[in-house]
């Protein structure tokens, strides 16, 4: 009898271990909350990212390029930084973005003009002494990604805009040159104009 009691408490516990495992969520469960908490306008979503990071952390889970891409978002909405207010807590927010897109690096991901866009987009918002120079260098490392194909360039006329946008109203020194610069270089180096249409070079103002 002992034995038969033994052996049914050894299944029941195999059991509800069995259950534990498949209830737990997987890396894709809490990539999807993350790529929310980036769309979300809430002004404490950086820091409900931050838990959710070490909560994979703590499950021993992947963290992939998904997760990267959707916490650089995560720091760099605008938005969302409008709401907090405060020059710290921009500042904070692109250097934390920055330190994920290195992360993205490492693991030999590729990334996307578009994270570079928002990360420069940070670094204006910030209102930090340094940030022409820290939004330069992010333009400089994209446009070697592009020619390198470890960064992919707009794949349309919308994401041609958005960057001219992004680079015209950053504090980069002689803006206009340097988007003139790294359009021409692009499309030069990466097979050609962008679908439906050239790239826009003449939407950008005169800011020389």
């Amino acid at each position: 009898a002992t034995d038969t009691q033994n052996a049914d408490d050894q299944r029941d516990a195999d059991a509800k271990q069995a259950r534990s495992h498949s209830a737990r969520p997987d890396s894709k469960i809490y990539n999807i909350l993350l790529t929310a908490l980036s769309k979300s306008r809430h002004p404490d979503a950086p820091a409900l990212a931050e838990d959710v990071i070490c909560e994979m952390e703590n499950e021993a889970l992947t963290i992939n390029r998904h997760t990267v891409n959707a916490m650089i978002t995560v720091y760099t909405r605008s938005d969302q930084r409008g709401k907090r207010g405060s020059d710290e807590d921009a500042l904070n927010d692109a250097e934390k973005a920055e330190a994920w897109l290195r992360r993205l690096g490492q693991m030999q991901a590729t990334g996307t003009t578009l994270l570079y866009q928002n990360i420069i987009n940070a670094w204006t918002k910030s209102n930090h002494p340094d940030a022409a120079r820290r939004s330069e260098l992010m333009l400089n490392e994209m446009l070697e990604g592009v020619r390198s194909k470890t960064v992919q360039k707009p794949t349309d006329m919308g994401g041609y805009r958005k960057l001219l946008v992004a680079i015209s109203k950053s504090k980069i020194h002689k803006r206009n040159r340097q988007a003139k610069e790294l359009l021409h270089a692009m499309d030069n180096q990466s097979g050609g104009s962008p679908k439906r249409g050239k790239v826009p070079f003449d939407l950008l103002p005169d800011l020389s």
